[in-house]
């Protein structure tokens, strides 16, 4: 099944790419053929992950900023699913579609159940500080294990300069707080440093390290 997200790799690797083709064993008659190199093209310019906050970080590392669905997909719970890193805008839309996003969401662990915030810890977003977040044809879904409150679809801290969440007309949430987000203060001690914990604790990789350090 293909991979529900895609990005548009960098230009300095599409570069690359053109070049090792053209180095190659019979590689200048293949790259003269220019439906041929089209297609290779076509195939080559674009990665697909099967995670959201992954496809994130690499959009923004190849300088493009924009994520889109390619189908109907759904995301298994987790807390949080994806940080926003500090001062980055990142498009999420639907290639075709629109699409459906359903996701999962269950109680946090016990460090992040905390009176009156626990219900923040639940966002499908958590953007940093001067973050930017637009979202484009496609219908938001969320899904509880658990009797819960309906989460945000994110949360924002507020270091000073907070983060903006932008809908277009063609995007229809189920299950979130509609209207509104949740908004939470960059050096409130308990809940941002807890979320940012949990996130090294959930995915310890370079690509969670990568959005810890950026978190501000």
């Amino acid at each position: 099944m293909v991979l529900p997200f895609e990005v548009t790799i960098s230009a300095r690797d599409l570069y690359f790419i053109l070049l090792v083709l053209l180095k190659a064993p019979g590689g200048a008659r293949i790259y003269g053929a220019e439906e041929t190199r089209k297609k290779i093209l076509g195939y080559t310019k674009c990665r697909r992950f099967d995670d959201l906050q992954t496809a994130v970080l690499a959009s923004l590392a190849a300088r493009r900023n924009e994520v889109r669905l390619v189908r109907n997909a759904t995301l298994a719970s987790r807390t949080p699913h994806c940080i926003i890193p500090k001062n980055e805008t990142v498009k999420l839309s639907s290639l075709g579609g629109p699409w459906r996003l359903r996701v999962y969401h269950e109680m946090p662990c016990n460090d992040l159940r905390i009176d009156g915030l626990s219900r923040y810890c639940q966002s499908l977003f958590v953007l940093c500080d001067g973050a930017r977040l637009s979202i484009e044809r496609m219908s938001l879904e969320a899904k509880q294990t658990v009797s819960l409150s309906d989460p945000y679809l994110a949360l924002i801290l507020d270091g000073g300069n907070p983060g903006v969440v932008t809908r277009s007309e063609g995007v229809t949430l189920n299950g979130y707080v509609d209207g509104e987000h949740a908004v939470v203060q960059r050096n409130f001690p308990v809940l941002a440093d807890l979320l940012e914990a949990n996130v090294m604790e959930r995915r310890n990789s370079e690509i969670a390290a990568g959005a810890f350090a950026v978190i501000g």
